[in-house]
């Protein structure tokens, strides 16, 4: 893997992340989890926000099996302590703003059935980030990812 040649731990968990996601719209939410936690345990001391995309990909796939706490928790805490790195630097797809954390806790809670008084501003705030083609962090995938709603799938 081109990653590992590399040498760069968080290019490393950046694939493990793609393939989380790539599991998880792909209906294999055991698998999204496994990539998830493989690229997170594999690398626990990054700070960049690769460390806060894989708890909230993890949150958000263990969600369908009803059980997603301490993903949660763990992307809480990990927001807290980014600090950013060459990828976030690079910026895109490489970098994970906070509006992007709210539309997988936003989708995690809505899995879950547990929407709370702040689930309706906060999935405002995401879809008003991903609808706008000119705000700094709009991508494609993100609009339809945000104007959608989640459905159960197989795991």
């Amino acid at each position: 893997m081109p990653a590992e040649k590399a040498e760069h731990p968080a290019l490393e968990a950046m694939v493990h992340g793609l393939k989380s996601l790539i599991a998880y719209w792909s209906g294999y939410s055991a698998d999204a989890i496994f990539h998830a936690r493989r690229g997170a345990a594999q690398h626990p001391h990054l700070r960049g926000t690769v460390s806060v995309w894989l708890p909230s990909l993890e949150a958000r796939a263990a969600a369908l099996a009803g059980d997603a706490a301490a993903a949660v928790d763990q992307a809480a805490r990990r927001r807290d302590a980014v600090e950013p790195d060459d990828l976030d630097e690079l910026g895109g797809l490489l970098t994970l703003p906070v509006e992007k954390q709210l539309y997988y806790q936003v989708e995690t809670d809505v899995l879950l059935g547990q929407s709370t008084e702040s689930t309706v501003p906060d999935a405002e705030r995401a879809v008003q980030a991903f609808t706008d083609p000119t705000a700094p962090h709009w991508a494609f995938g993100d609009e339809a990812g945000a104007s959608r709603r989640p459905s159960p799938r197989p795991t």
